[in-house]
């Protein structure tokens, strides 16, 4: 019906307008017209947004994941060491605690022990485009959006470890011992580090000599960005750990403030924007209706 190009226009506008049709008439995050939108034209309302013209647009989205992983670590704020192991001990008893109700549940449900273990590592992350969207529309900052912003990142990676280390024993396509599957899950977090201390660096030296110049930074910027998605997709490690070390090392070693940080709120809209349209494209309400008392049960269990 559509044509990319025409697709691409229609996701931006009709976007934007139902973001600040949601903000302000009713009141709700911009994320939330965005979500909405994209499930009026995607293929649980009017089809026009396909399966493939969501894989079309993956370069887009892992951008924009890319981005929003950079910025949460970027605004993961400054503390002592003694307040930063308190707030470290406290976000990984929230996700343990909150992983084990959604575990509970899933093992009830009948569930085999790996696949409730992966799917509740999974349910405990915490959505940083949400989070970081609608504090930004809220105009929310101070000391306990700091906080909030430390507790997503910890769950975060608390969810990224749990996965990585439990993907290789849910692979039975070959006979590797216990101690191979945990070597190979701990060289992918390590990798994953690695490749997130080599973008920090290599901005920190980029802006060292560019100066504060916002528009020679943000593309410094968006460009080691690009690499290190596409590193991470070449090495076949998640996006997240790597993104997310790369801002929260910009954030701690640049004291002086040489950095001037791309916001994806402001200065990269666009990229929220096709990712929220594109993810509710992409949601078949049909499963909801199926199973709306689990999911339901699920969200009670992460806000218990």
């Amino acid at each position: 019906m559509f044509n990319s190009i025409q697709l691409f226009g229609l996701v931006l506008l009709g976007g934007l307008a139902a973001g600040e049709v949601s903000r302000r008439v009713l009141a709700l995050p911009r994320t939330t017209g965005y979500v909405l939108f994209g499930l009026l034209v995607g293929q649980s309302g009017l089809n026009w947004v396909t399966h493939f013209d969501i894989e079309s647009a993956q370069l887009f989205i892992d951008l924009a994941l890319g981005l929003i992983l950079f910025e949460l670590g970027y605004l993961v704020p400054r503390s002592t060491p003694e307040a930063g192991r308190n707030r470290l001990l406290a976000g990984c008893v929230i996700s343990l605690m909150a992983g084990l109700l959604v575990l509970l549940l899933f093992l009830y449900w009948g569930f085999s022990t790996g696949s409730a273990l992966f799917a509740a590592a999974l349910c405990v992350a915490t959505s940083p485009a949400i989070t970081i969207a609608t504090c930004s529309d809220v105009g929310a900052k101070g000391e306990r959006t700091g906080l909030l912003y430390t507790m997503v990142a910890i769950n975060g990676a608390v969810a990224f470890a749990a996965v990585v280390l439990l993907v290789p024993f849910l692979i039975d396509s070959e006979p590797l011992s216990g101690f191979v599957r945990i070597s190979n899950a701990l060289g992918s977090i390590i990798g994953s580090i690695v490749l997130g201390g080599a973008c920090a660096g290599l901005v920190l030296l980029g802006a060292d000599r560019l100066e504060r110049q916002a528009e020679h930074q943000h593309l410094l910027i968006l460009g080691t960005i690009v690499l290190g998605v596409g590193t991470a997709i070449y090495l076949d490690v998640s996006v997240f750990l790597p993104m997310l070390i790369f801002g929260i090392l910009v954030s701690t070693i640049d004291r002086d403030h040489k950095v001037i940080a791309i916001r994806i709120a402001s200065d990269a809209r666009v990229f929220l924007v096709i990712t929220f349209v594109l993810a509710g494209a992409a949601l078949d309400v049909a499963y909801l209706r199926d199973y709306w008392l689990e999911a339901i049960l699920i969200a009670l269990a992460r806000l218990a």
